[in-house]
């Protein structure tokens, strides 16, 4: 009967199933489908009839099997031969349905068996009070190699992470290629949490060695986000989905780390979600605003340049902090027209400023990682130019010392195709980031900005002054301008001054002010400095140094 011969199937293992239509009990489809439903699936099924039915044959075939037989007609002969062509047609089909279910770079299973995958783990577990841990991972800053040595090169690293991530799991364990540089592991029959991190550091350790490509050692980190079934779910697209929640905070938190998943990250979702439509809309209509803080001589006290600060206000919420939503933004890509925006502002009111006699020498934009790795970022510098008539030599764009140092080898072309229009490079929070000296050599930059962390602690902690005595001495060696940023006191002035530092912004001077504000700043500023200079020497020792607030 067909409850008999199901058993049969699932505790041992046929090349080919004789399957009579009618059974007692269950009928010969009905016992075919719950057939298909056993995992790795691959003997042929021929079904074996009394009556002449094609609707009957159609039904079959189309449910699957491959043959269909009148059991009555049968001869030994004939049925050997129909056994044969079962197995061989089983096969070819098999085989043409395991190329579709396999990519093709790698030869790992793709993202068309992981529902299914993930589908019999969690049956399974929930048969045996067991969990499936589901290990969502993609390569850091993977792209930084398509884009510096090519695709074949990131194809080639992509083949060696496949067989790394196979012999890193156990037989038991599915290792699916989603795509791109995603991978996803199906880790059945865990315990718990533990099973499940002591999976993740095996990866971490297989990714610390480095990976040869051609003649060049690369080394690249993945950031892991892990869902356990069934406390985190029993649908796959919930699984998928809190595992890749678990990968963004992972990334968050300094990437090369791993993360569970946990349901905060659902309130924090649907925050980036609405953050997400929030800046959409505020790029329609024109919510972002600049501000602009003064960098000056600290020997003469002068104003010789500025450097735009992007801010938004928001119709409900006021002025959101960029610290909240870039990082949606960088997320999304949002970031390239925002940032276009910011570019093609802030040096328009350049040559505004230049117009109306402001004697400012550079204006400086903050750049993102994203911007800088897109292609069509000098073509957007090239384009401005041409529309506003800014000098190239008044532009000057900020990197983060972090963000340098991550993709050193995949913007240093970026950088120097900025150089080469006369536009000027910083490095901002310098001293945070440990670069290596060697790479900052390299590098074509111009100018380093002391990290405000430092200065902030310059005049009551001595490894605080040390370092940005130090970093000011590296510049000047380096022929680099060093300017100390967040500088808000006279003591902190002075220290910087007794160090050689040359330039300084922060709120000793002024905060970051819209255009208007800004130039109402410097009119003020520069009438107070002619009634400074207007005093004879014994007033002037006699009064007190003035502070621009």
């Amino acid at each position: 009967d067909g409850e008999a011969g199901l058993d049969a199937f699932m505790n041992e293992t046929f090349d080919c199933v004789l399957l009579d239509y009618h059974l007692p009990g269950k009928s010969g489809i009905e016992t075919f489908h719950a057939m298909s439903q056993v995992p790795s699936t691959t003997a042929a099924v021929v079904f074996l009839t009394g009556e002449e039915n094609e609707d009957l044959a159609l039904t079959a075939m189309k449910a699957g099997v491959v043959d269909f037989l009148n059991k009555n007609e049968l001869q030994p002969a004939m049925l050997r031969r129909a056994i044969r062509y079962a197995q061989a047609r089983h096969n070819f089909l098999y085989e043409l349905a395991e190329r579709g279910r396999r990519d093709a770079l790698t030869n790992l299973p793709n993202r068309s068996v992981f529902d299914d995958t993930l589908s019999n783990a969690i049956a399974q577990g929930n048969r045996h009070e067991t969990m499936v841990a589901t290990l969502l991972l993609d390569l850091d800053h993977f792209k930084d190699i398509n884009d510096t040595l090519g695709h074949p090169a990131g194809d080639e690293m992509l083949q060696t992470i496949a067989v790394r991530l196979t012999q890193s799991t156990r037989e038991s364990d599915t290792v699916i290629r989603l795509g791109g540089d995603e991978f996803v592991i199906i880790a059945p029959n865990i315990g718990d949490q533990g099973d499940a991190i002591q999976l993740a550091l095996k990866i971490h350790d297989a990714m610390s060695r480095p990976v040869l490509i051609g003649d060049k050692e690369l080394h690249i980190s993945t950031s892991i986000g892990i869902a356990m079934a069934p406390h985190d779910g029993q649908e796959p697209a919930k699984i998928l989905k809190s595992a890749d929640l678990a990968l963004y905070r992972a990334k968050g938190e300094g990437r090369g780390q791993y993360c569970f998943y946990d349901t905060s990250m659902d309130t924090a979702a649907h925050a980036r979600q609405k953050m997400e439509q929030d800046l959409r809309l505020a790029i329609e209509q024109s919510e972002f605003e600049l501000h602009y803080q003064p960098k000056v001589s600290v020997s003469t006290g002068i104003m010789i340049g500025a450097e735009a600060l992007l801010r938004w206000r928001h119709p409900v919420r006021g002025f959101v902090g960029p610290d909240e939503f870039i990082p949606v933004a960088e997320r999304n890509r949002l970031i390239l027209p925002i940032g276009e925006w910011v570019l093609r502002t802030a040096f328009a009111q350049m040559v505004a400023w230049k117009n109306a006699a402001l004697p400012i020498h550079n204006c400086s934009v903050n750049l993102s990682p994203v911007q800088l790795s897109e292609p069509a970022l000098i073509s957007v510098f090239d384009d401005i130019i041409a529309e506003t008539g800014v000098d190239p030599s008044f532009m000057e764009v900020e990197i983060t010392e972090s963000a340098l140092m991550k993709r050193v080898d995949s913007i240093v072309g970026t950088l120097n195709a900025l150089r080469d229009r006369g536009i000027s490079v910083s490095i901002d929070d310098f001293g945070a980031g440990y670069s290596s000296l060697v790479y900052l050599k390299q590098l074509p930059i111009d100018k380093l900005k002391i990290d405000q962390s430092f200065v902030a602690g310059i005049v009551i902690d001595n490894d605080d002054a040390e370092i940005a005595r130090t970093v000011i001495q590296l510049g000047k060696s380096m022929g680099l301008e060093v300017i100390a940023e967040g500088v808000e006191t006279s003591a902190q002035l002075n220290l910087l001054r007794d160090y050689g530092c040359e330039q300084i912004q922060g709120y000793y001077y002024s905060r970051a002010l819209p255009a208007e504000a800004f130039y109402s700043w410097y009119v003020r500023q520069k009438t107070r400095r002619a009634i400074a200079f207007s005093l004879d020497a014994k007033d002037l020792a006699e009064t007190e140094p003035l502070q621009i607030v």
